[in-house]
């Protein structure tokens, strides 16, 4: 009868395999915090538009196209109300798609005239460097769906209960809430229904539009920019056509400037206008980043190492940052690419340029 004998080679094959199966297991726990778990990234922006003593802090939250995060939302709007912000931006894809699918290529992909920046401004705006004094909070003016003071509508069934909607009853109190579309919006089967749920909840819609209010004695001019699907269904107009068309003025308007606009591919249009921080999503964080030497290898819109896949990006006078969401739209797990909920602090400028400070995973490239 042979008998099975315990060999040297046996046991090295066996201690190779154990070794292997944790080093599986440790990267597969790696890929689903990297995809379950969201950070804070803030940054630190200077603005001459402030006075001494004044600040602005800034929530900004993009793609989260209903995603839950803990129970009844609660690791998200435990997230946001520990920032004590000022003033919370939503920057489009907050609420669902159609059956949670991915969206199509052919939804994304602009015609060729929406897609061209176009239309450069033609008046230079003069600088402005002094802010408003201190006053408490003003009502707001400017164009735009304000939800404050209107009459509230109830949450649509399609969305009651949904990642949105929990969030936004979390956070809705915290400060004022300011919301733009973004391209997942366009895929929507119900924007009117994105927009009622918006409305319950008092937050104002900007829709190629502007709001301005006092905020801790700041003036502070809030304007968003739809997406280009949603408005090319009505309009032929590209992304510079319509900036110059809704916001070629505001140069005269002596505040400190926002823009929300999901889309980062839009960059060097944004900055050919007078604003001061421009705030968007959409990119993903580039999916998969290498820490110090590649910023993302994929970005919608953008295609294979994009320009603008997360973080900060500095003009002369304008601040892009480009946050890189809370939810994935590429069917691809993120690697060193975390969900983020930014933060921006608006100070008082303390030198000649601005300058920056980041954590957890913030800066471009």
């Amino acid at each position: 009868m042979s008998r099975y004998r315990y060999s040297h080679n046996t046991g090295y094959w066996v201690s190779w395999a154990v070794t292997v199966l944790v080093l599986a297991a440790l990267v597969l726990g790696v890929l689903y915090m990297l995809n379950t778990s969201p950070v804070v990234a803030r940054y630190t922006v200077s603005s001459a538009k402030l006075e001494p003593g004044q600040s602005l802090r800034i929530v900004m939250l993009s793609d989260l196209n209903d995603k839950i995060y803990g129970k009844d939302q609660s690791q998200l709007i435990k997230m946001v109300t520990d920032q004590h912000p000022d003033l919370i931006c939503l920057v489009g894809d907050i609420a669902n798609r159609p059956q949670d699918e991915a969206p199509s290529t052919s939804i994304y992909t602009l015609p060729p005239t929406l897609a061209s920046g176009a239309a450069t401004p033609t008046t230079t705006a003069p600088p402005t460097t002094t802010a408003p004094p201190a006053t408490t909070v003003a009502p707001t003016t400017g164009s735009g769906s304000e939800g404050e003071g209107a009459s509230t509508p109830s949450v649509p069934v399609s969305l009651k209960g949904g990642g949105a909607d929990l969030l936004l009853a979390g956070i809705a109190h915290l400060a004022p809430v300011y919301y733009t579309t973004g391209s997942g919006d366009a895929d929507s089967e119900d924007l009117s229904a994105i927009y009622t749920l918006m409305k319950s909840y008092g937050v104002t819609i900007l829709s190629d539009t502007y709001r301005t209010r006092q905020i801790n004695g700041i003036k502070v001019l809030i304007a968003g920019l739809d997406d280009p699907i949603i408005r090319a269904r009505t309009s032929p107009d590209s992304v510079g056509a319509t900036m110059d068309k809704h916001f070629l003025n505001l140069y005269s308007l002596d505040a400190f400037k926002l823009l929300l606009a999901n889309r980062p591919e839009f960059s060097s249009t944004y900055n050919q206008y007078t604003f001061d921080l421009a705030l968007s999503g959409h990119a993903d964080g580039g999916v998969v980043r290498i820490p110090g030497l590649l910023n993302g290898i994929y970005a919608p819109d953008q295609g294979f190492f994009p320009a603008y896949a997360g973080g900060l990006y500095q003009y002369d006078t304008m601040t892009h940052i480009v946050g890189r969401g809370l939810d994935n739209t590429v069917n691809f797990p993120r690697i060193f690419n975390r969900f983020e909920v930014v933060v921006v602090d608006v100070v008082p400028l303390a030198g000649s340029t601005p300058f920056v400070t980041t954590t957890a995973a913030t800066t471009a490239g």
